[in-house]
């Protein structure tokens, strides 16, 4: 091959070789782009699962307070603001009851 047709083949190639170097580009950049959407679905999976165990943990204790002012209801009856908590824990502890969160189905 002669340098004038090493030249135009060049000259055709060029092209092609740039349009395929930026679809490299391209590629890598939304692999990397899927990558850290996965790593912060991830992230996300894990906070939501440690937020449903403080839920629990506090749906818990919710439920020892009101047992125990539900114990001790006839001497705080006094305190009517005692009262109205002790409603509001035991209706929240019923909806809680009647409506179980999603994860739960």
């Amino acid at each position: 091959m002669d340098r004038k047709q090493l030249e135009k083949a060049m000259h055709y190639l060029n092209p092609v070789t740039e349009l395929v170097a930026r679809q490299k580009r391209k590629e890598w950049l939304y692999r990397k782009a899927f990558i850290r959407r996965c790593e912060n679905l991830r992230k996300a999976e894990t906070e939501v699962d440690l937020l449903g165990d403080q839920v629990e943990v506090l749906l818990g204790l919710l439920e020892k307070i009101y047992n125990i002012l539900h114990h001790y209801s006839p001497v705080l009856q006094q305190y009517f603001e005692v009262l109205d908590i002790l409603n509001m824990i035991r209706k929240q502890l019923i909806g809680e009851v009647l409506f179980p969160s999603q994860g739960d189905c």
